[in-house]
């Protein structure tokens, strides 16, 4: 069930090392820069879901 996981981060990772080898250095920090960006964005928006359904109910529970 795995396997295929495994072999879909063994080719992305040595595709994304040929990549990164033929891709200037600064345009390499800013497109990774983009994606944390990309990545901080995501993860603060779950964060905010999760936490004000929380919220949500617990101002339904006092009611």
């Amino acid at each position: 069930m795995c396997f295929p996981i495994i072999v879909a981060g063994l080719i992305g990772s040595i595709l994304g090392s040929l990549l990164a080898l033929k891709i200037n250095n600064n345009l390499l920090r800013k497109i990774f820069a983009i994606f944390l960006f990309i990545i901080s964005i995501y993860e603060s928006t779950i964060w905010y879901k999760k936490n004000n359904k929380r919220h949500n109910n617990k101002k339904h529970e006092r009611k």
